[in-house]
């Protein structure tokens, strides 16, 4: 081949990949925003250990878990807001879009005065003073990050996603500005540092909303979001508490330096998910506008799977050099916590799967409920399950509950494949006519 055939193809392919980025430029700007705020993040929680010993953190990693039983209050209208409200914006129906939007932000500052009325309980009937405070500290931060919820749901048209890519960069800065209060405080800096990034990213984010629905209440959306909500609502709290059930194994025990020995496992395999979490704020509402434009569920098989083998590319080449790495970055840098390495290990693998599980999306974009459920229960089980069998068979406990939550996501990931698949190729849709043609790109609300 001569040179300049070769030269040519060069440019043929950059060009083919310049018009790709083009095409996808918010998708592009978004990801690269939430993917660096998200690594920020974990690279600071990380720096933290340096200055939490694994007891304290232990306690706070226990009174974090108060976060996952408390998103009931929402009674599932986020939930369904964030599929019906791409299906709205896709159908350029804006009254509806600001009945939907304004209910759902009734309800959902509601529920934070509930949660501020109990951190006010807690600090009565709680009798340590770590506990009493960091408990009420904890309620009033998650009230807060209970309308953030609201507020990010919202963020669908493609100017609110730029927006939203800048709050992603400026909350960056405010996780690499605020760790000093860590280092000169330790414990009560970590808190310092939660509660200002708490506040300070839902202030940004409540400036520059992108739907200023006004407090207002419908019963007809109310039904809506309820009802598309709540099964939504009751799968998804099922797997947030299923991915508690590793450190609640560990915290039985009574023994808080095991629970902050598997802080870094818990940490890495968040980290794992940066990128699909931040791809599947994206991709989620394009499953529905996708599924509400043609009428047809196998438009969604096409996104789900698509999704779920890039970021397997994605992912094996970094959890190669993870693997690789770890016991020196440990045992260098994270000396308390050399004692983890094996669990960490383990819990990079875990955060592949859980991030290739964003395709189930799907299912609740199909409204597929019964295959939902079947997945929902296997996830469930096996959380629970197998890394309870190695916490008492393996020699580390740690590292035998990290494992077992490993080989619980790998299962799960296939299952929930089958159910995507069997449900896009089965289910028919008779609530959905197909819309006019556009994209969920356009800017309907102003």
């Amino acid at each position: 081949m001569a040179a300049n055939e070769k030269h040519a193809i060069r440019r043929a392919i950059w060009a083919g990949i310049a018009e790709h980025l083009k095409r996808h430029k918010t998708l592009a700007y978004f990801g690269t925003a939430s993917t660096l705020c998200s690594v920020v993040v974990m690279l600071s929680g990380i720096v933290v250990l340096w200055w939490v010993n694994p007891e304290e953190m232990g306690v706070w990693q226990s009174l974090l878990l108060i976060q996952a039983y408390t998103s009931w209050l929402q009674f599932g209208t986020l939930n369904g807001l964030n599929r019906e409200l791409p299906y709205t914006m896709g159908r350029g129906d804006c009254a509806s879009l600001q009945e939907l939007a304004g209910t759902a932000q009734t309800v959902t500052l509601a529920g934070c005065a509930i949660l501020v009325v109990a951190a006010g309980v807690s600090v009565v009937i709680l009798k340590t003073p770590m506990l009493r405070f960091g408990a009420a500290i904890v309620l009033l931060c998650n009230s807060a990050d209970t309308y953030r919820s609201y507020l990010s749901v919202t963020y669908r048209a493609e100017k609110g996603f730029q927006a939203l890519a800048h709050i992603k960069i400026a909350e960056s800065s405010i996780s690499v500005a605020s760790l000093p209060f860590v280092y000169f405080f330790h414990f009560g800096g970590l808190v310092a540092r939660f509660v200002l990034t708490t506040f300070l990213g839902v202030s940004l984010n409540h400036i520059y909303r992108p739907i200023r629905a006004p407090l207002l209440f419908s019963w007809r959306s109310l039904r809506l979001l309820v009802t598309v909500g709540i099964p939504i609502f009751v799968f998804g709290y099922v797997i947030a508490l299923a991915n508690t059930f590793p450190r609640v194994i560990l915290l039985s025990t009574g023994d808080m330096r095991r629970v902050g020995l598997f802080a870094p496992a818990y940490s890495v395999t968040t980290l794992c998910q940066v990128i699909p979490l931040a791809l599947g704020q994206y991709i989620y509402p394009q499953m529905s506008f996708a599924l509400g434009r043609t009428g047809d569920p196998k438009a969604v098989w096409s996104i789900a799977w698509k999704t779920a083998a890039g970021i397997l590319l994605l992912s094996i080449p970094v959890v190669a050099f993870a693997e690789i790495t770890i016991p020196w970055f440990v045992t260098s840098y994270l000396p308390k916590y050399a004692g983890a390495t094996g669990a960490i290990r383990w819990g990079i693998v875990a955060g592949m799967f859980m991030g290739m599980l964003i395709s189930v999306n799907a299912l609740n974009s199909l409204k597929a409920w019964r295959w939902m459920a079947a997945y929902t229960g296997f996830y469930a089980v096996s959380n629970l399950v197998v890394p309870y069998l190695l916490f008492r068979t393996l020699a580390d406990p740690v590292e035998g509950v990290a494992e077992g939550f490993a080989i619980a996501q790998s299962l799960s990931f296939l299952v929930a494949m089958y159910c995507i698949f069997r449900a896009t190729h089965a289910v028919p849709v008779t609530d959905i006519a197909p819309a006019e043609s556009g994209s969920l790109t356009d800017d309907v609300v102003s």
